[in-house]
């Protein structure tokens, strides 16, 4: 439901099937659409944006095995530092706690999954360790 374009962009990358930039193309986005809460009860867009529990979920449960499938170690610091101002943002600021820490705890009962995933594009991969590290670098 979330982040699932980059899982399908990288895993198609490492694979030897390069994504293309096609700046004249036009995507209509609606944000949120596959989001069942979406427009019950939600927070005003000028505010948040389109959030619900289930968004949060989704979003932080796929992040985590984004993070664990691709992300080098070397990335640690910075993923530690994203994963805690995420929490304080939904702790303190977006009264979304449960539903982040919901989202934490699924995407960890998954890590066995990823990490297969992540042996099993090993041994696939024609991209370099170094190429893919250029195209998650920080920025």
């Amino acid at each position: 439901m979330y982040l699932e374009d980059v899982d399908l962009s990288l895993r198609a990358q490492l694979t030897g099937h390069p994504c293309l930039y096609l700046p004249d193309a036009v995507v209509h986005h609606i944000e949120a659409a596959s989001d069942r809460q979406r427009g019950a009860a939600r927070i005003p867009r000028a505010r948040r944006g389109y959030y619900s529990t289930d968004r949060v979920y989704w979003i932080t449960r796929n992040r985590w095995q984004l993070m664990i499938t691709y992300q080098p170690l070397r990335n640690l610091p910075w993923l530690l530092f994203g994963w805690t101002k995420s929490f304080l943002y939904h702790a303190l600021k977006a009264g979304f706690l449960a539903a982040f820490l919901r989202g934490v705890l699924s995407g960890l009962s998954q890590t066995s999954h990823s990490l297969k995933k992540r042996r099993n594009l090993k041994r696939t991969q024609t991209m370099t360790y170094g190429e893919l590290c250029k195209l998650i670098q920080p920025s």
